[in-house]
């Protein structure tokens, strides 16, 4: 009976099944074997039961999408400063905060409010207010810096200052078409540690300027600057006398694809004396993987810029080609200066340099610098790259001989390490002989590190230390320094941020004396020990549905960008132990958000819109020689919920 059972089994399922399938199946046994008993069931917990439960409902911050997007933050700050025995301190408010309207642009507004005895800076602009025809209107008051139109920014060669002022300023653009604008108030330098301030210089400030395409190929600007009693400036014997200039830049360019050709032209007028004039031509061609730059100039001898000399009493010409490959990255080039005067002295300055990829994991490179003219002076430096299962590590060898002014020689290893994730790591150790006319043969051996670490998801510690010795045949002199940082998230909108410095040295460089190409270095100057703690208590929120990027469409996903400017002194690309931040320089999002540095270079923009965006930076603050090169433009990609890191080195132009 049990056998025509399982016949008959097998018919219904030959009938059932497709032929094909059937066919490839294997015969049913006579004999059905029964199933293995089910496991029992387990709960499996990710991590091992390690991640932090979820906050309950009451506990969730709860995030308000009514209205317009706006964010604020405020920072309660305090310090104390022991300097030679002095003690200082520097305490003061950090207001900030924006509005992101859909019909009249972003208006933000920064506050820095300091002690009593000093003075603060506040800082109320409106961005990418919208008008027919495609106009955009800029407009800032408070403590900003003047304008100036794209043709004086996109110099290669010559720079053009703008100055801090304590007035209001306005920009009006219709883009690949006009722009105008203008600014008046009362000049003034920044100062203050970490809390931003502003001195007054006295007198008043009026700029004006305007941009005008009149075809895609064709651009053609001008621009002025009027100076009334500016108490500082040309004259460095009398620094109270003040100051009475105008002057005047006119550009006209012809832009290609490859090309970009550029005239210039300024005249200037101080304290009532005779007119100045400079004019110099610029031009860029790429051919290929090839770029040249050259051009010509003559600076008049008392030629200035509002109260601040620029340029002068120059003449000469210039040239410039690179050549970049996946593996050959090569340039050189020459300046040929003299006096117009005659009472200065006249030079030649050659320079060069290449890299070599030789493969994914190494780089050998080097160059040489000379000058000849009243103290002639060479320079030749040569450097590998390595990645490895250690990190990435350069070592630089520099040696320079400046007649009858410094010889030296120097070995620099600076390197990356590998770390978990959480932990950043950087270290720098020089070796060094220096030699002046007026003192002995100077030995340092100097170290640096730099470095953070997250502790938990809410606590970081991030510090670096430099240690130098300076050793001569009658004394050695030891240096110390160290600082630690400590980030405290204590919740959604608080947070903690405090930092401790200790300098135990007698020089105001603690690592081996940077060299710049064929420039006698001066001795550095004694300056008291001193130590410093700051303290930062902030809160910061933010609220309402974006209306456009800074955020996109509402409800989109959005992260954080993040960043640094530094000063990037070997021009590897990467942000070294002992190279240093830019301060006070201006950051623009998307040509309508605005951030500015801290004192230690950082900036930051919450709550952006998933996707790419684009980060430009205004080199206004930034050190004389120093520029971001592609005119400071940088694209970044953000991710939902994520942060976005982009690190921007400002380089000397030689």
């Amino acid at each position: 009976m049990g056998r025509r059972l399982l016949r008959a089994a097998r018919v219904v399922l030959l009938v059932a099944v497709p032929a094909g399938i059937a066919h490839s199946a294997p015969p049913v046994p006579d004999v059905a074997t029964p199933p293995p008993p089910p496991a029992p069931y387990e709960d499996r917990l990710i991590d091992n039961g390690k991640l932090a439960p979820l906050p309950s409902e009451a506990e969730e911050a709860h995030y308000d999408s009514s209205g317009w997007s706006r964010s604020w933050r405020i920072e309660g700050f305090g310090s104390r400063v022991e300097e030679g025995g002095t003690v200082t301190y520097e305490n003061g408010v950090v207001l900030n905060g924006s509005l992101d309207t859909p019909d009249y642009g972003t208006l933000t507004f920064d506050a820095n409010v300091r002690g009593p005895s000093a003075t603060g800076v506040y800082t109320l602009w409106q961005r990418g207010l919208p008008f027919d025809n495609g106009w955009r209107a800029n407009n800032g008051a408070g403590m900003l810096n003047t304008p100036g139109i794209e043709l004086s920014r996109q110099q290669f060669r010559f720079f053009m200052p703008t100055f801090p002022i304590a007035g209001a300023q306005t920009e009006w653009i219709q883009p690949g078409r006009f722009q105008f604008q203008a600014s008046v108030g009362e000049p003034g330098v920044y100062d203050g540690l970490r809390l931003a301030g502003f001195s007054r210089l006295g007198g008043s400030l009026f700029t004006a300027g305007g941009q005008w395409n009149p075809d895609p190929h064709l651009q053609v600007g001008l621009q002025g600057i009027d100076a009334i009693g500016v108490g500082a400036g040309l004259d460095s014997n009398d620094p109270t006398a003040s100051v009475d200039a105008r002057s005047w830049y006119g550009a006209l360019a012809w832009t290609s694809s490859d090309t970009h050709v550029q005239f210039n032209l300024m005249d200037s007028e101080v304290n009532q004396a005779h007119h100045d004039v400079g004019m110099w031509f610029d031009a860029e061609m790429s051919t290929g993987r090839y770029r040249h730059n050259f051009g010509a100039f003559r600076f008049g001898p008392d030629l200035a810029w509002g109260y601040s000399p620029v340029n002068r009493d120059l003449q000469g010409s210039y040239y410039r080609v690179s050549y970049a490959s996946q593996q050959w990255t090569w340039s050189g080039g020459f300046d040929s200066t003299s006096s117009v005067s005659s009472l200065g002295a006249n030079s030649l300055y050659g320079t060069g340099n290449l890299r070599y990829q030789v493969d994914t994991t190494l780089g050998v490179g080097g160059g040489a610098s000379v000058r000849h003219s009243g103290t002639n002076a060479g320079e030749v430096y040569g450097f590998v790259d390595k990645l490895s299962s250690l990190g990435t590590t350069r070592v630089q060898v520099d040696v320079v001989d400046a007649e009858a002014a410094q010889h030296s020689k120097q070995v620099t290893i600076d390197h990356t390490w590998p770390t978990a994730v959480g932990l950043r790591l950087s270290t720098t150790l020089s070796l060094g002989v220096e030699k002046t006319p007026d003192a002995p043969q100077l030995r340092r051996v100097g170290f640096a590190a730099n470095g953070s670490i997250d502790l938990t998801a809410d606590l970081s510690l991030e510090g670096s230390v430099h240690w130098t010795q300076d050793r001569d045949s009658t004394q050695r002199t030891v240096g110390r320094y160290a600082n630690l940082g400590l980030v405290w998230r204590i919740s959604q909108q608080w947070s903690l941020i405090a930092s401790y410095y200790d300098n135990r040295s007698t020089v105001t460089d603690l690592s081996f004396a940077g060299i710049a190409p064929v420039v006698p270095l001066p001795l550095v100057p004694v300056v008291p020990r001193d130590r410093a703690i700051f303290v930062t208590v902030r809160y910061e929120d933010r609220a309402g549905t974006p209306a456009v990027p800074l955020g996109g469409l509402p409800g989109g996903g959005a992260g954080t960008i993040t960043g640094t400017i530094y000063y990037d002194n070997n021009e590897n690309g990467l942000r070294d132990a002992g190279e240093s931040g830019a301060a006070n320089v201006t950051v623009v999002l998307d040509g309508r958000f605005g951030a500015r540095t801290d004192a230690d270079g950082r900036f930051t923009f919450p709550m952006v819109a998933a996707g790419p965006h684009v980060v430009v930076v205004i080199p206004d603050n930034l050190a004389l020689s120093y520029n971001v090169s592609n005119q400071g433009r940088r694209e970044v990609v953000v991710s939902t919920r994520e942060v976005s890191s982009v690190d921007i080195g400002a380089t000397r132009t030689r």
